[in-house]
């Protein structure tokens, strides 16, 4: 009976622990951040020239799911350092709920 209280303590004390993270994680977003290049509609372009394509870019693309759906967005350049902070506390959760 003594071994069971302690699992059980030693189980509750985690939760507690886990419970404490969660509380000081802040604003959350899923999903990855990814730099994209492209080429624009324009044949007369620097991106289409045969042997030296210049694409435009780079753009900061954020990709997540959403009610089972793939999701991307364009993120403005002044926001980038505001959603990346979002996204590692979203990867710590996860890792919270996996624990």
């Amino acid at each position: 009976m003594s071994k069971r209280k302690n699992d059980l303590t030693h189980w509750q004390e985690e939760l507690d622990a886990i419970r404490k993270e969660l509380m000081l994680l802040g604003p959350l977003h899923p999903g990855s951040l990814s730099q994209q290049y492209h080429a624009c509609g324009n044949p007369a372009c620097r991106c289409h020239h045969p042997t030296k394509p210049e694409k435009h870019g780079p753009y900061n693309k954020l990709t997540y799911v959403y009610r089972g759906k793939p999701v991307c967005r364009f993120v403005h350049p002044e926001h980038v350092e505001e959603i990346r902070p979002r996204l590692a506390a979203y990867k710590t959760l996860r890792a919270l709920i996996d624990r």
